[in-house]
């Protein structure tokens, strides 16, 4: 995950759809087509600690602080995309 390149300006949720989506990829070791966005996290294996640990690369991501139940919360790529982007966007 390049967390380096931290998000200064509002972000689409086409953006963090991709960015979920290259990281879930990445910790489940499958293809970005494998991933469904409207599936569930838990649905792709992800448990509480690997939630916890999403969430915070997220955060460092878009350079936010957000709530380790986010994921329970909003529980697809999706669904936390759309909020996200949202929020993100209503800051502005």
């Amino acid at each position: 995950m390049d967390t380096q390149n931290k998000v200064s300006e509002s972000v689409s949720s086409t953006e963090i759809e991709r960015w979920l989506t290259t990281y879930l990829s990445e910790l489940l070791d499958i293809s970005q087509d494998e991933v469904d966005m409207q599936a569930t996290f838990d649905s792709h294996g992800l448990d509480s600690a690997a939630a916890i640990g999403l969430t915070g690369e997220l955060a460092d991501w878009l350079a936010i602080d957000l709530e380790p139940t986010l994921l329970y919360e909003h529980p697809s790529i999706q669904k936390l995309a759309n909020f996200l982007a949202g929020e993100l966007n209503a800051e502005k």
